[in-house]
C-alpha cells in the first residue's frame, strides 16, 4: 500500500469509526475543576464527589459545563474468570477497547488520548499495561468526556477527545502487586508466560510486564510510546505474510516474546521523568492459497494463482526518556526515542509465478519532540521542536524459473521542525497565530541485479528535499453548550528531487491552504452534536517519487513516477451522541462523506513475466466519493453485570484506476449490522455472544452500463457459555462460527470449538486447562472485495490445529 492511499485509508477509518475528531486539542475552563476530580483523582475525592447511589454501576461524578465525568464501579462488572482488567473493561457498556495497532480505547464513539492511574500520566501511551493489571487492584474507572491535558489551555481551547483515570483500591498502592501465569501443552509443544507487577508510590511508579508464547499471541501492539511518529524512510518490500482475518490464536503460529519496563519518577510536585525499555521478539509462519480476479471492464478479466509458505523473524527494541512538566504555570514535555529493529523473512510460492524469496528490513528510528506553553496572563504562548533520523537497508532476493534477482535498497531520511504559535484570550473567543519551518531530505538508492529489460529502467538514486513554511490562525469560541473553531493554515513548500542517475534535477514551488472547521453542540447534560469539515492538500507522496521501478516482490514492481502533483481531500461529518450513566445507557451515530480529488491515479499493468503497479497523472483530476453512516448502541444491565449492544453501517465507495491503459471506474458498496452481550444470566452461567452479517458489491462500470463483477457474503458469530457450578470451579465452552460465500452457489461454513476449565486453589493460585479447535479444522477459506484495488480474492488460510495447554495462575 502506498502513502496516499495510508493516509486515505487511516484518515477516513479514525473518522467513520470513531465519529469525527474536532482538529483542536484542547477544551474548556469552565468546567475546570471537573477535570482536575479526575485527572488528579483520589479515593477520596472521588468519594467525596460521588452524585449518584454508590450500588450503581456507572455514576456520574459530575455533569457540569462540557467536561462530563462518568466513574464505573470495577467490582460490579467482575466476575470469576476475569483476571486481567481488559477482561473487565470489555463488558462496560460505552467503553471500547482496540488493540489492533497498540492499545487504544474509545467512549461512546470519543477517542481517549490519555490514561492516568491515580490522576498520574506514568504510561506515555503505553498502555499494554493497564490491560495486564489485576482487577481486584482497581477501584473504580473514571472517563472525563472533552477533557485537555495541558492546564495552561484549559479555557481557551476545546477537545473532542476523552480521559481515563485508573483509580487504584488502597491495598494496591504503595507496594508491589501482580500476576504471573505460565502453562505447557501439545500438538507440538505448546508454552505460554506472562508476568504482570505494578507499584504506584508517592515519588515512582512502574510497571513490569513479560511475555512469551507459542500459542498465537501477538505482541507487536504493545511495542508502542507516545514519542514515535512512524516511519519517514520507505519501506519498499512486503516482508508480514498474509493471515485469516480470525483471531490471533486461530492464525498465529508463533514463538513470540516481550518485555517492558515503564518508571516514573515525581522529580517535584509538577515534574516527573518517565524511563521506557521495550524488547520484542517473533517468528511467524504462514500458509495460503490465493485466487485474485484483476477487473478490466473489457471482458478480459486477469486472474492470478498464488500459494505461499512463509517464515517472518523480526527482534525490536525500544527505548525513550521522556521529562514532564504540567501546572498552571507552564506546560514542559520532551522525548527522546529510539528504536533499532531486524526482520528477515522466507517465502515460497507455488501458481502462477512458482519461485522462493527472502527479504530483510533493518530500520533504525531516532527521534526527539519538544513542546512548551507558557501563560502570559490569560495568553499562552507555545514552542514546538522536532527532529529525527532514519535509515532503512532492505534487500530481497527473488530465484524463479526465468530470474534470480538480487536488490540492494537503501532509504534515509532526516527531518526537523519549529513551530510557535500565541493564543490571545478574548472572553469565551481565543485567537491563536502560529508560524512553523520544517523540511526534509529523503534518499533512495537501489540497486537490482542482473537487469529485467521487460519492465524498464530497475535501478534509482535519488533524493526528495522539501523545505515548509506554515502561518495559521485559529479562531476558537467556549461555552457551557457551545464550541467552535475555526482553522486557516497556509502552506509554502519548496521541492527539489535529484536524479543521481539521469543527472536531472526537478524544481517547484507549491502552495496549500487546508482550511478546517469543527463544533459541538450540548443542549442538554446527555445529549451532543458533533459536525466538523476540512480540505488538506495530501502533499506530495514522497513514497511515489522516483525514477525508476522497485522490486516489492516476486511478481510486482513498483513504478516510481516523478511527478508534484498531489490529491486535494476533503472531508465533512457530524456526530450524534447520548448518554445516560444513571441508566447504564450510550448510543451515538455519524455520517460522513470524503472527496478525494486525484492529481494522480493508481495504476497496475502486467508484462509477460511481471504486474507492474504505481500511480500516473490523471489530466481529469477525477473525484473519487465516499460515504460512510454508523450507529452504535450499548446498554449496561445492574443485575446482568454486563451489557447488550447493537451496530450497524453503511459504506459506499466510488473511484477509478487505470488497468493496462484503460480508464476503470468502479464502486464498492459495503454493509454490516451486528449485536453483543456479555454478562451474567444467573449466579452459575455467563454468556458471551457477538454476531455480524456483512454484504458486499464490487460493480464495474462499462460503456456507461455498471454491472456487479462480483458480491460477497459474511456471517460471524462467537459464544461462550461459562458455567460456575462451585465457588472454586468454572468450565466454559466457545464456538466461532464463520459463513461466507465464495461464489453465486457456493458458501463455505467453518465451526471451531473451545473448552476451557479452572479451578480456584485458594486466592493466589488458580488452575487452568484448554483446548482449542477440538475439531481440528485447518483451512479458513475468505473472500474479499478491495475498494482501492478493484479486485475480488478468494484465499484459503492455514489455521492452527487442535490445542492442549494446562497452565498455573498466581497473583500477588
Amino acid at each position: 500500500m502506498d502513502f496516499r492511499t495510508i493516509i486515505i485509508a487511516a484518515a477516513a477509518a479514525v473518522m467513520t469509526i470513531y465519529g469525527p475528531v474536532c482538529l483542536a486539542q484542547e477544551t474548556n475552563k469552565t468546567a475546570n475543576q471537573s477535570a482536575e476530580a479526575t485527572a488528579e483523582a483520589t479515593t477520596e475525592t472521588t468519594e467525596t464527589t460521588v452524585r449518584k447511589t454508590a450500588g450503581e454501576m456507572v455514576k456520574e461524578l459530575s455533569d457540569a459545563g462540557l467536561e462530563k465525568i462518568v466513574s464505573y464501579d470495577v467490582s460490579a462488572f467482575t466476575d470469576i474468570r476475569d483476571k486481567k482488567l481488559q477482561d473487565v473493561l470489555v463488558k462496560m457498556p460505552g467503553l471500547s477497547v482496540n488493540t489492533y495497532f497498540g492499545t487504544s480505547f474509545y467512549f461512546n464513539g470519543m477517542m481517549v488520548t490519555k490514561v492516568l492511574v491515580n490522576g498520574i500520566d506514568m504510561l506515555g501511551g503505553d498502555y499494554s499495561s493497564i490491560l495486564s493489571m489485576k482487577p481486584e487492584d482497581v477501584s473504580s474507572i473514571e472517563i472525563t468526556e472533552n477533557y485537555v491535558h495541558i492546564k495552561v489551555l484549559r479555557g481557551i481551547s476545546f477537545s473532542n477527545y476523552a480521559c481515563i483515570n485508573i483509580i487504584l483500591t488502597e491495598e494496591a498502592r504503595s507496594k508491589w502487586s501482580g500476576s504471573v501465569k505460565g502453562g505447557l501443552g501439545a500438538s507440538p509443544l505448546l508454552y505460554n508466560a506472562e508476568a504482570q507487577a505494578l507499584n504506584i508510590g508517592t515519588n515512582a511508579q512502574t510497571t513490569v510486564l513479560l511475555k512469551a508464547d507459542n500459542t498465537g499471541l501477538d505482541f507487536s501492539s504493545d511495542l508502542t510510546t507516545q514519542g514515535m511518529m512512524g516511519y519517514k524512510a520507505q519501506q519498499m518490500i512486503s516482508l508480514y505474510p498474509s493471515l485469516a482475518p480470525l483471531s490471533e490464536q486461530r492464525t498465529r503460529i508463533n514463538n513470540s516474546a516481550f518485555g517492558n519496563v515503564n518508571t516514573t519518577f515525581q522529580l517535584k510536585n509538577d515534574l516527573q521523568l518517565s524511563l521506557q525499555f521495550s524488547l520484542h521478539s517473533d517468528k511467524l509462519t504462514a500458509s495460503s492459497l490465493d485466487e485474485t480476479t484483476y477487473f478490466t471492464g473489457q471482458g478480459q478479466d486477469i486472474t492470478l494463482t498464488t500459494g505461499e509458505n512463509n517464515v517472518q523473524k523480526q527482534k525490536d527494541f525500544l527505548s525513550s526518556i521522556t521529562l514532564l512538566s504540567n501546572s498552571e504555570k507552564g506546560y514542559l514535555y520532551n522525548n527522546l526515542c529510539v528504536l533499532l529493529s531486524r526482520t528477515d523473512a522466507s517465502n515460497g510460492i507455488t501458481g502462477s509465478y512458482p519461485s522462493s524469496q527472502s527479504a530483510s528490513n533493518k530500520p533504525f528510528e531516532l527521534q526527539n519532540m519538544f513542546q512548551y506553553y507558557l501563560p502570559l496572563g490569560k495568553n499562552v504562548l507555545n514552542i514546538g521542536f522536532r527532529a529525527g533520523y532514519e535509515k532503512m537497508p532492505q534487500n530481497l532476493s527473488v530465484s524463479r524459473s526465468l530470474f534470480n534477482l538480487n536488490q540492494d535498497i537503501l532509504s534515509e531520511s532526516i527531518y526537523g521542525d519549529l513551530s510557535a504559535s500565541y493564543k490571545l484570550a478574548l472572553g469565551k473567543f481565543s485567537l491563536a497565530f502560529s508560524a512553523a519551518t520544517s523540511a526534509e531530505s529523503l534518499g533512495l538508492n537501489t540497486l537490482l541485479s542482473p537487469e529485467v529489460s521487460e519492465v524498464g529502467a530497475n535501478d534509482n538514486n535519488s533524493k526528495l528535499s522539501y523545505i515548509n513554511g506554515n502561518v495559521s490562525v485559529d479562531a476558537t469560541y467556549v461555552s457551557n453548550k457551545f464550541q467552535f473553531q475555526l482553522s486557516l493554515p497556509l502552506d509554502y513548500y519548496h521541492y527539489r528531487f535529484d536524479d543521481f542517475r539521469l543527472n536531472d534535477i526537478k524544481k517547484t514551488d507549491k502552495f496549500e491552504f487546508s482550511p478546517s472547521l469543527s463544533a459541538k453542540y450540548q443542549p442538554t447534560n446527555n445529549l451532543s452534536f458533533s459536525v466538523s469539515a476540512y480540505s488538506m492538500d495530501l502533499g506530495v507522496s514522497n513514497g511515489d517519487i522516483y525514477s525508476g521501478m522497485v522490486l516489492s516482490n516476486f511478481n510486482t514492481f513498483s513504478k516510481g513516477f516523478v511527478n508534484f502533483g498531489s490529491d486535494k481531500y476533503s472531508n465533512a461529518s457530524v456526530t450524534v451522541s447520548y448518554r445516560n450513566p444513571v441508566s447504564s445507557f450510550f448510543i451515538n451515530g455519524s455520517a460522513m462523506r470524503t472527496w478525494n480529488k486525484q492529481a494522480n491515479s493508481y495504476s497496475s499493468s502486467f508484462t509477460p513475466n511481471f504486474m507492474i503497479t504505481g500511480y500516473e497523472e490523471d489530466p481529469f483530476h477525477r473525484v473519487n466519493i465516499s460515504d460512510y453512516i454508523s450507529a452504535d448502541i450499548s446498554k449496561g444491565i445492574n443485575s446482568f453485570k454486563g451489557k447488550i449492544g447493537l451496530n450497524t453501517s453503511l459504506s459506499i465507495s466510488r473511484s477509478s484506476l487505470n488497468r493496462n491503459n484503460i480508464l476503470l471506474p468502479f464502486i464498492t458498496k459495503t454493509y454490516s449490522v451486528g449485536a453483543d452481550v456479555n454478562g451474567k444470566v444467573f449466579s452459575w452461567f455467563n454468556v458471551i455472544y457477538a454476531v455480524n452479517f456483512s454484504y458486499s458489491t464490487l460493480s464495474v462500470q462499462d460503456d456507461g452500463q455498471s454491472d456487479i463483477a462480483s458480491n460477497s457474503k459474511g456471517l460471524t458469530e462467537n459464544l461462550e457459555f461459562i458455567f460456575s457450578p462451585w465457588k472454586k470451579f468454572n468450565f466454559s465452552f466457545l464456538a466461532d462460527h464463520y459463513l461466507n460465500k465464495l461464489s453465486e452457489d457456493e458458501y463455505k461454513n467453518l465451526v471451531l470449538l473451545d473448552f476451557k476449565a479452572e479451578y480456584k486453589i485458594n486466592e493466589r493460585w488458580q488452575l487452568i486447562a484448554s483446548i482449542t479447535n477440538l475439531l481440528n479444522q485447518n483451512v479458513y477459506d475468505y473472500k474479499l472485495i478491495s475498494s482501492i484495488t478493484a479486485t475480488s480474492s478468494y484465499t484459503s488460510y492455514t489455521i492452527r490445529p487442535r490445542n492442549l495447554l494446562l497452565s498455573v495462575f498466581f497473583k500477588f
